[in-house]
């Protein structure tokens, strides 16, 4: 990251729809964030399936994406012509900014396709970006949490019909390079059973079913105007001695799920960051900002309370609430306002700013993405800065029962020392820093 401006304002983060429904997987595929799946995941030789092509428009702009869809040449038995589509050209699907949608591309296996369940069709998403406004309205995570709550009774059978299918992201290795490529070539896995007496054959026709546009989105100013009294009730029930042990045994299992296992020195201090961040409640300062900087989780935390009203009082003398609450609902958030503090902090202590608006909007995206998805990969640099290092600022105002500040210094000593490896040029200003600020810790 390049030095420039102060902290980013928050700014808008559309609701992640995409994950409600992929259970969390989705590709970044420049503004576009998609996903694929087979309906049904296996069918019997000779009837129809469908290529569901999952997209969200993370962007102000209108998107559009070319879509085709390539099926296997051969069976398993090695024999051609076994599978076929009326798809044959690429198919053009228009979003409008911030919609969410799927396209349903059809294919058929024939009576003759041998049995297996080692299929597998390509589909490619070419992404086009038609206006020019290209801010985000969605970070690289997918966006803020979304629940079918969040949208009239009468709509949620179309959600429901496309959850719990098996859903990929994976893509082929020289289909895309890098972060703001935009094409990809997704892997589409699907079965085929035993050929069974079926009825007429389906009319095989694309479709495209939206849904999520920007007339759902929810007002966060006003949102945390109406629940701001039912916020304020559950606040008292959020702080380090209710959050701190599930934020450290969620934080454990989160990078670790994200391909960075964490040390114990590291768990903690990420653990009392988040810790802080939750305790500034509703606004937090932040420098560079004349007034105090709204929180994500708390505009979270309204929202859920939109959704469930008795959550304040739960929280109260529900501990499993409390832990669900922090881990399910308020978690990214909650590490994006610890990123956005923790920078700050740590651009206190050292006089440097650690980039421009963008940039720190992007990083903390890229970083929230991985714990979401696992993607970007987690590496030392990511993992530190800001959270581990301003969790070290932090070490000795957030001190737990019976706990001795110092040991968790030296546990961070060892965590350093375990990842002597990973230093090299591009991570040198990492441990140079870690070990100025444990110096400083020693000194008082």
């Amino acid at each position: 990251m390049s030095k420039g401006a102060a902290l980013p304002t928050r700014s808008v983060n559309y609701p992640n729809v995409l994950g409600l429904i992929t259970g969390g997987p989705l590709l970044n595929l420049g503004l576009l964030q998609v996903a694929v799946a087979c309906r049904p995941p296996i069918v019997p030789a000779g009837q129809s399936f469908q290529a569901l092509v999952f997209m969200q428009n993370a962007s102000a702009a209108e998107v559009d994406a070319l879509v085709r869809l390539t099926l296997p040449k051969r069976d398993l038995a090695d024999k051609p012509g076994r599978f076929n589509t009326p798809v044959s050209k690429p198919v053009r699907v228009g979003l409008l900014p911030g919609e969410v949608a799927y396209a349903s591309l059809p294919f058929s296996a024939s009576h003759q396709a041998e049995p297996g369940d080692t299929y597998v069709a390509e589909v490619e998403v070419q992404v086009e970006v038609k206006g020019r406004n290209t801010s985000r309205v969605r970070d690289e995570a997918g966006g803020s949490a979304f629940s079918l709550l969040d949208i009239e009774s009468a709509r949620h059978p179309i959600f429901q019909a496309v959850m719990g299918l098996d859903y990929s992201t994976e893509i082929t290795a020289d289909s895309r390079r890098g972060p703001t490529a935009n094409r990809a070539v997704l892997y589409l896995p699907f079965a085929v059973d035993k050929p069974t007496i079926a009825g007429l054959p389906e009319d095989l026709k694309p479709g495209f079913t939206r849904l999520w546009t920007e007339a759902d989105y929810v007002d966060e100013d006003r949102l945390v105007e109406m629940q701001r009294g039912l916020a304020e009730r559950a606040l008292p029930h959020l702080n380090r001695m209710t959050a701190f042990f599930p934020l450290l045994r969620h934080i454990q299992e989160r990078f670790t799920a994200a391909g960075y296992r964490l040390w114990a020195g590291e768990g903690v201090l990420i653990a009392k960051i988040l810790s802080m961040a939750l305790e500034a409640g509703h606004h937090m300062t932040v420098i560079g900002h004349p007034a105090p900087v709204q929180t994500r989780w708390f505009v979270a935390l309204c929202a859920a309370l939109a959704r469930q009203p008795d959550l304040a009082d739960r929280l109260r003398v529900d501990s499993g609430a409390v832990e669900r609450l922090l881990t399910e609902t308020l978690y990214l958030d909650l590490v994006r306002d610890a990123c956005v503090l923790g920078f700050s902090m740590l651009a206190t202590v050292s006089r440097q700013h650690f980039g421009d608006d963008a940039e720190m909007e992007a990083y903390i995206g890229r970083l929230a993405a991985s714990l979401a998805t696992g993607s970007p990969p987690l590496d030392i640099g990511r993992v530190y800065l800001p959270l581990v290092l301003a969790g070290l600022l932090v070490n000795g105002r957030v001190v737990m029962p019976e706990e001795y500040a110092p040991e968790t210094v030296s546990l961070l000593q060892r965590a350093l020392d375990h990842r002597a490896d990973e230093r090299n040029d591009r991570t040198a200003s990492v441990f140079s820093m870690a070990s100025e600020l444990m110096a400083r810790t020693d000194e008082r």
